[in-house]
């Protein structure tokens, strides 16, 4: 795969990541569609055309001329079969409105769409990268784990194992309050994590335990340093933190 290829995929996965982590719906939607954005200069890189710096005219630029490059796809393997999701183009159009609204208006969404906008865009970065390891007769797992790296370091981040160790933690300690102070408290703190966080202005929060043993044991697993979108995972630790002193 072409390095300036290869750079876009990176991208694409790392705005990705950051809005699979975002604290708030503008965020999301910033960040989930430059994953989209992203992968779109990659089909026009790969194809030899160069990216429209209108964000518009690239998303039509690009499903003119790759109007399936995010179809859904049933994914067959010696264990079984999946069920990859791709994404609809009037859809992504939609999305893109949003996007520029994010980023020059005042901005307000549902929590709950905001999700549903990044799960598009993480549908839309496989089915892309799906679609580039056809075209160059190359297995998609192995051109994802090379976007991987190229945007991490490492195939998996790292950041994303120890956001996920402590939104387990967080989530069982939840039930555990629940348990102890009735089913309506633990329905609203597990709820709370769903976005994945919480923001939080007090300094205490920066030295959470919950946080500090997620990171120490996922440096255990790798070498590599952390991304930066670590602050952002933070912000988890830190509204548990603050939950509890209010309980307290």
């Amino acid at each position: 795969m072409k390095e300036d290829v290869l750079l876009q995929l990176a991208l694409a996965k790392q705005y990705a990541h950051h809005a699979r982590f975002a604290g708030t719906p503008r965020q999301a939607v910033s960040d989930g569609y430059s994953a989209v954005d992203a992968i779109l200069s990659a089909l026009l890189v790969h194809s030899g055309q160069e990216p429209p710096r209108n964000h518009k005219l690239k998303l039509e630029t690009a499903q003119k001329g790759f109007p399936t490059a995010f179809a859904a796809e049933v994914i067959h393997s010696d264990h079984g079969s999946s069920y990859s999701p791709g994404a609809d183009w009037a859809s992504l159009e939609e999305f893109y409105k949003q996007w520029l609204a994010s980023r020059y208006e005042e901005f307000d969404m549902d929590p709950g769409v905001a999700s549903s906008r990044v799960r598009e865009a993480n549908a839309a970065v496989s089915a892309g990268i799906r679609f580039l390891a056809k075209a160059e007769r190359i297995d998609a797992d192995a051109l994802d784990e090379a976007a991987s790296v190229r945007a991490f370091g490492y195939q998996y981040s790292e950041t994303s194992n120890a956001v996920g160790d402590v939104h387990d933690l967080l989530f069982d300690q939840a039930e555990r309050y629940g348990e102890e102070h009735g089913s309506r408290l633990r329905t609203t703190l597990s709820n709370r994590f769903t976005m994945r966080g919480l923001p939080c202005t007090c300094a205490a929060c920066a030295s959470s335990g919950a946080m500090r043993s997620a990171i120490s044991s996922a440096r255990r697993r790798s070498a590599s340093s952390f991304s930066p979108t670590l602050s952002n995972a933070s912000s988890i630790a830190n509204g548990w933190s603050c939950i509890q002193d209010r309980l307290k």
